[in-house]
């Protein structure tokens, strides 16, 4: 009987660690969880409501400063989204002083933190890089759901299954720096991506970021 009691522990305990395998061996994935108390996040507005994003300071903390100075500076404030490109990305923050007036062109000087832990699921917030020391426009990624298996070689399952569900564009995935995800407000995503273009990806009209501010959840 003792016996038995052990094989069935043993077997328990096998199930238990297989269950979990993906979050023994990846404590860090948390980039599709909801915002939690106390946690801060990055709030921009425009005129089809707030898009909200989780910050990620541990997997990019060099990005979310120069964030955080950006917000701080108002310099999102009625900043045109000049790129709307369906099931790709939108884009925004274009570094150009004669098409934003007076504004100040932000410090981008700073290296890239590209990595395998934070992807490019729809909803990611990412740096656009022209080269490795030099971030300037941010773009939030709309990319569509992968169709083939092929698409996906290489990542593990429970990364595999999130770009599946979501969507997203996984061949940019360590060639720019995520850091941040979109949380709670897909259904302002959907609305913008699907706006009116010219040429596959300019807007009709001037839709602009209104403001943006950093704050913390109660």
């Amino acid at each position: 009987m003792k016996k038995i009691i052990k094989i069935a522990l043993i077997i328990f305990i096998f199930m238990l660690i297989w269950k979990n395998r993906y979050l023994v061996l990846n404590r860090n994935f948390d980039q599709l969880r909801h915002a939690v108390e106390g946690e801060e996040v990055l709030v921009m507005n425009t005129i089809y409501g707030e898009l909200k994003f989780r910050l990620f300071e541990k997997e990019a903390p060099k990005a979310v400063n120069v964030i955080r100075e950006r917000v701080k500076s108002g310099y999102y404030s009625d900043m045109p989204i000049h790129r709307v490109e369906r099931r790709f990305i939108i884009q925004t923050g274009k570094l150009d002083k004669l098409v934003y007036g007076k504004k100040e062109n932000p410090r981008r000087d700073f290296s890239d933190e590209a990595n395998n832990k934070a992807h490019h699921f729809r909803g990611a917030l990412a740096f656009e890089n022209s080269d490795t020391k030099n971030q300037g426009e941010i773009f939030i990624v709309d990319g569509k759901k992968p169709k083939t298996k092929d698409d996906l070689s290489g990542y593990d399952s429970h990364i595999e299954k999130a770009y599946r569900e979501r969507g997203g564009l996984p061949k940019l995935d360590g060639k720019s720096t995520v850091f941040a995800q979109l949380y709670d407000s897909d259904d302002v995503l959907n609305r913008i991506s699907k706006i009116r273009v010219m040429g596959g990806w300019k807007p009709e009209f001037e839709f602009k970021i209104i403001g943006a501010k950093i704050e913390k959840i109660k």
